[in-house]
């Protein structure tokens, strides 16, 4: 059973959480050379872990565990055979480890900025939003997603997607769309690709899409990234970088997802016409070569091989 903690040692604790995250911090170390970040991530992972006592953990992080106002879980629901005894999240040592390192990369355990996810860390679009914000020196952010294309299995989604920022003054942006060149005929689909689960409407796909383009802004600002989703978003996907914003962006993507579908489906009728208008010849053709037995006239199947 864990014992009240004093209010010095809890003012010491919150003094000691709060150096690690300023001084020994992803944002602070990365400007060092290779062997002063290691040693400088090895005093903040080592300050941490002895900080955030058993005691601590239990009164203050546990109940904020498996709650969108705290940190939410893959093991929040119940499975099928849940006994009596079944309890959400995960147990004090793994949650401690998440913490450890969503406090070095800047998250906080407090509007879901964080999730844990079979046992490791991963940041939320909250979290990832709120890094991107405040960043040192980025102004007039903005950011639109366009309409998401679901795939034909149902289970996954591309949407096209466009942000620009400032960075200490000079204009900066990440465009995702599909494009094709008029003169090749060479397409590039940079749209960001998302896994549907089932029930997910659009709003929830769009969700999705924001928080990954959230960490390509963060990636680049950085230069290091951070691990984010949820369980089974691993499609790979990239973003083209640009230097000035197009006018109405979002409304000329939808406009090429459009016109690349009606090409498509152009494509497919004029295949299957010139597959029609042939395939009566070559099968004349072959049952000419085809030698028939005199006692009985050989039969074919329209397209038989």
């Amino acid at each position: 059973m864990s014992k009240a903690i004093e209010k010095a040692s809890l003012d010491q604790i919150v003094a000691n959480v709060e150096t690690a995250a300023e001084q020994y911090g992803l944002s602070t170390i990365r400007a060092e050379k290779g062997l002063v970040q290691a040693i400088k991530m090895s005093q903040g992972l080592q300050l941490l872990r002895e900080t955030l006592t058993n005691d601590f953990m239990e009164q203050y992080i546990m109940p904020l565990q498996s709650t969108p106002l705290g940190f939410k879980t893959d093991k929040d629901n119940p499975p099928e055979n849940a006994g009596p005894h079944w309890k959400p999240g995960y147990e004090l040592e793994v949650v401690r480890e998440c913490l450890v390192e969503a406090t070095i990369r800047g998250l906080r355990p407090v509007g879901n900025e964080f999730n844990i996810i079979a046992k490791s860390c991963y940041a939320a679009k909250n979290g990832l939003e709120r890094l991107v914000r405040e960043f040192p020196g980025i102004s007039d952010l903005q950011y639109e997603a366009g309409v998401p294309v679901i795939n034909l299995e149902k289970q996954g989604a591309v949407v096209p997607f466009y942000a620009a920022w400032k960075l200490n003054g000079t204009l900066d942006a990440i465009r995702c769309e599909y494009t094709q060149d008029k003169d090749t005929g060479n397409t590039v689909d940079t749209r960001i690709a998302v896994k549907v689960n089932r029930g997910m409407g659009p709003d929830a796909v769009i969700g999705k899409a924001t928080r990954k383009m959230f960490a390509r802004i963060l990636t680049k600002l950085t230069g290091t990234t951070i691990p984010e989703g949820d369980v089974g978003d691993d499609i790979p996907t990239t973003g083209e970088d640009i230097t000035d914003k197009p006018s109405g962006a979002a409304k000329a993507t939808e406009d090429l997802i459009e016109k690349h579908r009606q090409q498509a489906k152009e494509r497919k009728n004029g295949g299957a016409a010139a597959q029609g208008a042939t395939a009566p010849a070559e099968q004349a053709a072959e049952q000419k070569t085809e030698p028939k037995p005199p006692e009985k006239p050989a039969t074919r199947e329209p397209g038989e091989d």
